[in-house]
């Protein structure tokens, strides 16, 4: 199995909007996806809030589902992808589902709905739009 990690420019948008849990991998200054050398085992908030060298170059890659995680459990946004499928013309397909949990109802931009091919791709756009649009 091949975990599905947050693009760069999804890595520096949480960046910027203050995710700072530990993770393996990170970004370098030139969006390669790396993970940190020495100890497998241990992980490295990349996103650490220093003006040195590295915490301006790199910037934490955190999976899709721990990105989720830290949008519902900081932020309040619940990002889901729902599954739905056109059986005539053997086509399934994902759309992003937002909600707030505070109370508010989820997204009601037009343009925000889509049909995705993968539902990492389906997350991937709604946690763009999150950190974009909602936070």
């Amino acid at each position: 199995m091949k975990e599905a990690y947050v693009s760069f420019e999804v890595a520096k948008l949480l960046k910027e909007k203050g995710f700072d849990w530990k993770v393996f991998h990170f970004y370098d200054e030139d969006g390669h996806l790396k993970h940190r050398e020495g100890d497998c085992y241990s992980l490295y908030n990349w996103n650490y809030p220093t003006k040195d060298e590295y915490g301006s170059k790199y910037c934490s890659a955190p999976t899709q589902q721990m990105a989720c995680r830290w949008l519902r459990e900081e932020k309040g946004l619940n990002v889901n992808a729902i599954y739905g499928d056109y059986p005539a013309l053997k086509k399934s397909f994902w759309m992003p589902q937002i909600d707030s949990l505070n109370g508010c109802y989820g997204v009601d931009d037009e343009d925000f709905f889509r049909e995705y091919d993968s539902r990492e791709d389906c997350i991937e756009a709604a946690l763009q739009y999150c950190l974009t649009n909602l936070i």
